[in-house]
């Protein structure tokens, strides 16, 4: 495999490199000494080899089509919040009533208002594997082309993760994006998604 394609999977791969590179904040030199050292490349002969494909990858990364074409449909989104809500992860066989329930492969996913929390403490007290309490829920209701928009998932959790918000639970139905993250982060939350 050549060096060009080498980077470029490896740049892929890292997605918080790529938000530095595509925000314009990295530098080339140091980035390409750090990729060829991830990948086991002569610091000396492959350098110039390694920072022409970071170069061209980062021309790749500016602002797309795809990503104007997300921003725009974004603008005509709207918000809601709920608060005071909680995250229970209980065992595979067990089915509660919640707001939102997740069926996973080893556990599910139960979000419930926190006024509910003892009472399904008590109840299911052997099955509940861990709670997180605090919690708020920000949904994104989106024209409905947004389903058939590839990369809105990732764009808006890009942006949660570059403000350090840490995205709880991630869920959704039709044109609707649901965001279960600590109440703490609201503000920032609401005001990166109220940007577009």
């Amino acid at each position: 495999m050549n060096i060009t394609r080498k980077t470029e999977e490896y740049l892929q791969k890292h997605w918080l490199l790529r938000e530095a590179i595509r925000k314009n904040i990295a530098n080339n030199s140091e980035l390409a000494r750090l990729v060829a050292k991830e990948l086991g490349l002569s610091p000396v002969r492959d350098f110039h080899a390694v920072l022409v494909a970071c170069r061209r990858y980062a021309e790749t990364l500016k602002s797309t089509e795809r990503e104007q074409k997300i921003i725009a449909l974004l603008k005509k989104s709207k918000l809601n919040v709920k608060n005071k809500l909680a995250r229970i992860i209980v065992t595979k066989d067990t089915k509660l009533n919640a707001i939102h329930f997740i069926r996973g492969e080893n556990t599910n996913t139960a979000i419930i208002e926190e006024s509910d929390l003892e009472k399904i403490r008590h109840t299911y007290k052997h099955n509940i594997l861990d709670i997180k309490k605090g919690l708020v829920e920000v949904l994104l209701i989106s024209p409905k082309q947004i389903e058939e928009t590839i990369g809105v998932s990732a764009y808006l959790t890009s942006l949660f993760a570059d403000a350090e918000i840490n995205v709880y639970t991630l869920t959704g139905s039709y044109n609707e994006d649901i965001f279960i993250i600590e109440q703490k982060d609201i503000t920032k939350a609401l005001e990166l998604l109220s940007s577009f």
